[in-house]
């Protein structure tokens, strides 16, 4: 996280990524690789660093990664 004034941290989202049902969608590159959504590794890295914001979009798609697994979990059940 970067500050306006100069300051910057290092932050370590992957307590937040693991609780909130959608996120851990984020910390598998492979899905993105599948999805063909253009987040590069680069960017992957930074919404999971926390370096940059996830936005809206990628936010979205991860709930929608989140619904189409459930959806396939409730059919082969």
């Amino acid at each position: 996280m970067t500050f306006a004034d100069g300051p910057c941290f290092r932050l370590d989202l992957g307590p937040v990524i693991a609780a909130h049902p959608p996120l851990p969608a984020l910390d598998n590159p492979a899905l993105f690789t599948q999805a063909k959504i253009g987040i590069s590794r680069r960017m992957l890295s930074y919404y999971l660093s926390g370096a940059k914001p996830i936005p809206k979009t990628v936010w979205l798609a991860c709930l929608g990664w989140q619904a189409l697994e459930h959806s396939e979990a409730v059919a082969h059940a």
